[in-house]
């Protein structure tokens, strides 16, 4: 065993955290390393000042995102060896460690990272853009999504949308709140909606609250992001609403070229076969042909960042089109390259 830091001790203490078979007893350190032994899904255990002791089956926040831990209690990380990987681990002899991959970590490999920071913290090295599957706590499978490091920022993506790709966002109420990729294949699928439940997994569950929208061209200095803060996705019970503290608009030095803020402050999610945005005449999401956080769209769509992108810029103007509000974004139909939306951590060394 091995003394380790261990935050948010309480919060980790719940029933999904550790063994209910081997329950919280009063025990001496040695008495608790011998009881974790015997459960091969035991990582560690947790050790507290009055004796108790917690046996874990998985703990998210040690050593790299920790830095004071709690003082009442002390965590001791169970030391693999070579018999102990899990998941297709391989033990590496000089680091006396399991190196995990697939998406898998921990000490023996033994749980799926909740999301793109879980990797990055377990040693995985994130690309400009890494395929990999996550499980958020509580979302019943893992899933394939995007994780990319650039510069200080860690992004998860949750929409990846590529012209040349040409996903179909015409989909069902169902199919939005699941989610669906650009193939069959979800493993080298790129473009993706990564699906709404799955959002709400990383916002509520994970705590990533920073949420960027992109539009990216050819000639960088025309890219525009739309950073919001704070954000908060509710579940399906609301419609999956949206809302957040502020949001920052910025783009590259070209001039005449604006956007406005295409994702309404309140608005809750509707698709072609689900009528839940504020107008009272129009349904949003069947006039778009695509699923978003419309707020109204009389006497037309104003924005439809999962519209049909335009290929020559000479297409005349649909509401089923790719459209935001302040700007004709024919004019760049050329010059477009993707659309993405990911949940962003900004790394502190």
């Amino acid at each position: 065993m091995k003394v380790d830091l261990l935050c948010r001790v309480q919060e980790r203490l719940g029933e999904n955290c550790f063994i209910p078979d081997g329950g919280m007893t009063r025990s001496s350190v040695l008495g608790c390393a011998r009881r974790c032994v015997q459960y091969a899904e035991c990582v560690g255990f947790v050790l507290d000042g009055d004796k108790m002791c917690y046996l874990m089956q998985h703990c998210y926040n040690v050593s790299g995102q920790c830095v004071e831990g709690d003082a009442h209690y002390t965590f001791y990380k169970r030391w693999p060896t070579k018999e102990d990987c899990l998941n297709g681990g391989l033990w590496d002899a000089q680091s006396q460690a399991c190196y995990c991959s697939g998406g898998f970590v921990g000490p023996r490999c033994e749980r799926y990272a909740i999301s793109c920071r879980d990797l990055y913290d377990n040693g995985y090295g994130l690309l400009k853009r890494t395929r990999t599957l996550l499980k958020p706590p509580g979302y019943p499978a893992p899933f394939y999504t995007n994780c990319a490091l650039l510069q200080d920022e860690i992004r998860t993506d949750v929409v990846h949308q590529t012209p040349s790709v040409g996903i179909n966002n015409s989909r069902s109420w169902a199919e939005y709140v699941d989610g669906y990729y650009a193939s069959d294949n979800r493993k080298v699928a790129r473009d993706l909606w990564l699906g709404l439940e799955k959002m709400r997994h990383f916002n509520q569950v994970c705590g990533l609250t920073t949420l960027v929208l992109i539009l990216s061209f050819k000639n960088e200095s025309l890219d525009f992001a739309f950073h919001y803060f704070n954000v908060i996705v509710g579940g399906a019970d609301v419609n999956y609403k949206i809302t957040y503290s502020d949001v920052a608009i910025t783009n590259g030095d070209q001039s005449g070229v604006t956007f406005k803020n295409c994702l309404p402050y309140g608005a809750f999610f509707s698709t072609p076969d689900a009528d839940n945005d504020k107008d009272p005449t129009v349904h949003c999401g069947k006039t778009a042909g695509a699923g978003w956080w419309f707020s109204t769209c009389s006497p037309y769509v104003t924005c439809n960042p999962l519209g049909v992108p335009y290929e020559t810029g000479q297409e005349a103007l649909s509401d089923t089109r790719m459209r935001f509000d302040g700007y004709d974004i024919r004019n760049l139909a050329t010059q477009f390259q993707y659309l993405i939306m990911y949940f962003s951590e900004n790394l502190i060394f």
